[in-house]
């Protein structure tokens, strides 16, 4: 949509005025997943490790106990972190943001 208007002054300038409606196109999105690290217990992640059968019950082979401790933190990580997948939208960096740009914002906040 287009929106046009030239004033009706006597002069040797006119002014436009131009109203233009345009759609900005839509950013990407792409699907990230993670895991809440940070969210773990620790007395109870601490506690459910113990009780893995790679500490009860330890294999005699080392191949074994390599996909006892895989097994086990793997379940474990499900159980006290599951993954989570949620979708986020693609921005484009910002090139003048240099790393001298952020130490003299920093220095001057300070």
């Amino acid at each position: 949509m287009l929106d046009c208007a030239i004033s009706d002054l006597i002069s040797d300038h006119f002014a436009v005025r131009a109203f233009i409606k345009a759609h900005r196109p839509s950013r990407p999105r792409k699907k990230v997943t993670y895991r809440e690290l940070n969210r773990i217990d620790e007395d109870r992640f601490l506690s459910d490790m113990l009780s893995l059968p790679l500490f009860t019950s330890p294999a005699s082979d080392v191949s074994d106990l390599l996909a006892q401790y895989n097994e086990g933190q793997s379940s474990l990580l499900d159980v006290h972190a599951p993954v989570k997948t949620k979708l986020v939208t693609v921005r484009p960096a910002d090139p003048w943001l240099t790393d001298e740009v952020l130490a003299v914002r920093k220095k001057v906040r300070a």
